[in-house]
């Protein structure tokens, strides 16, 4: 059964009530009448057994031992935001695991300085991420232009330079998870 499928038979079920109410108006009987809060916890209960709704692969064995692809987007210049997101990149390894997990931190817009050699205040955490982990640090190449920021200025840790707003779609559509702390 699809997600499509449990909208049809609620759809089915609405029309299914609009019917018996003519049909018990005409009569002055009805066999089972709907209202809405019988064809509300119908549907709820359809949703609830609908197995891809609730993640069927996770209770199928998945969870914490099966691979990952999280892709985080940040453009805040706010230290706070900076020190969360890196936080929160390490707390995903240490719970799931560096053979469990590939995260890309793509930065543009405010957040480029994160990556910039004058202009960081976590060159060591960006530096340690990498090396444990293997995190990958891509760079917004418009907000570069746009900043007069040259490929030298970038720390070294940084993979790749391109359009940030192009790499997160095309990861979406591989099938990364997307998270903006």
């Amino acid at each position: 059964m699809k997600r499509i499928d449990a909208l049809s038979f609620g759809l089915q079920l609405t029309r299914f009530h609009c019917c018996s109410k003519r049909l018990s108006r005409q009569k002055k009987t009805s066999i089972f009448m709907w209202n809405p809060i019988a064809l509300a916890s119908v549907l709820l209960a359809a949703l609830l057994l609908h197995e891809s709704t609730w993640g069927a692969g996770l209770a199928a064995g998945g969870g914490a031992n099966q691979p990952h692809r999280i892709i985080m987007h940040l453009n805040a210049s706010d230290e706070k935001v900076q020190r969360g997101t890196l936080n929160n990149i390490k707390h995903l390894y240490q719970e799931l695991g560096p053979q469990n997990l590939t995260v890309e931190l793509v930065v543009h817009g405010a957040g480029l300085p994160l990556l910039t050699k004058k202009g960081t205040a976590f060159a060591a955490e960006l530096a340690d991420l990498k090396k444990t982990y293997g995190i990958n640090y891509t760079a917004c190449s418009n907000t570069m232009k746009t900043m007069q920021v040259t490929r030298e200025d970038l720390i070294g840790e940084v993979d790749d330079t391109v359009p940030a707003m192009v790499r997160l779609m095309e990861r979406q559509e591989q099938g990364w998870v997307y998270i903006k702390p």
